[in-house]
C-alpha cells in the first residue's frame, strides 16, 4: 500500500497532461459541433425564405393565368 501512495504523484503527473489533451480536444469537438448546427440553421432558413419567396411569386403568376383563362372563357360563352 505504500508504494501506491508513492507512486500516486508520478501517476498523476503522467495522467494529468493526456486528461488536459482529451478536455480541450472534447472542447474543440463541441465548438465545432455547435458550429455545424448554427450552420445548418441558417442553411435551412435562408432555403425556407426562399420557398416562401418562390410560392409567392407562383401564385401570383397562376392567379393572373386563371383570370386571364376565366375572362377568355366569359367572353367566348355567352351569358343568356
Amino acid at each position: 500500500m505504500n508504494t501506491q501512495s508513492k507512486n500516486q504523484p508520478q501517476m498523476n503527473a503522467i495522467i494529468s497532461p493526456l486528461t488536459n489533451r482529451h478536455s480541450i480536444s472534447r472542447e474543440k469537438k463541441l465548438g465545432k459541433k455547435g458550429q455545424s448546427i448554427i450552420e445548418y440553421i441558417i442553411l435551412t432558413s435562408l432555403i425556407g425564405i426562399i420557398s416562401i419567396v418562390a410560392v409567392k411569386n407562383l401564385g401570383g403568376v397562376l392567379q393572373r393565368r386563371i383570370n386571364l383563362i376565366k375572362e377568355e372563357i366569359v367572353r367566348i360563352i355567352p351569358n343568356d
